[in-house]
């Protein structure tokens, strides 16, 4: 009897050993790619001044994100106006579709609350979201035939960020 219960309690610690199982777990990860840009139909556009002011289209720009927090930010080199070599203003305020509606832009990159500054919540269509732009200035009580003949020029900068 007593080698029949130590050869069952050899058969069971050595089945014990043989029998315990192993486990391993591998951990996997996809990674989706940030996308956040913006493309605009041209980066020049041109068109004949006169003294009763006028909309002006300029190129439509797409935003492309599949973020769900980021932020478009919009400013003119010369905050908002036209201007020529002597130094001549024209002002005009800005359209960014339904975005942003006759403002003013300010010279410099706007922050949070500042004209230009616009948050977005939400991912656009895979093939983005296509916005107009235009600009409007008013005519200027009889002083635009004071302006020396020649180009006013502005830039105006376009920025997505991720918020």
């Amino acid at each position: 009897m007593k080698r029949l219960f130590f050869g069952m309690l050899f058969v069971f610690l050595v089945w014990g050993l043989f029998a315990q199982s192993a486990t391993q777990s591998i951990v996997i990860t996809g990674t989706v790619p940030q996308i956040l840009n913006i493309v605009t139909e041209s980066s020049v556009t041109t068109f004949d001044l006169n003294e009763l002011g006028a909309t002006v289209l300029l190129p439509s720009v797409t935003f492309k994100s599949n973020l769900k927090s980021w932020v478009i930010k919009v400013y003119s080199e010369n905050a908002s106006n036209l201007k020529n070599d002597d130094n001549d203003l024209i002002s005009y305020t800005f359209t960014l579709g339904t975005l942003f509606s006759n403002i003013s832009l300010l010279s410099t990159e706007p922050n949070f609350g500042e004209s230009g500054y616009k948050l977005m919540s939400g991912k656009t269509a895979k093939t983005g979201t296509l916005q107009s732009m235009a600009i409007t200035y008013s005519g200027d009580g009889g002083t635009f035939w004071s302006y020396d003949a020649g180009s006013f020029i502005d830039t105006i900068t376009l920025k997505v960020a991720v918020n």
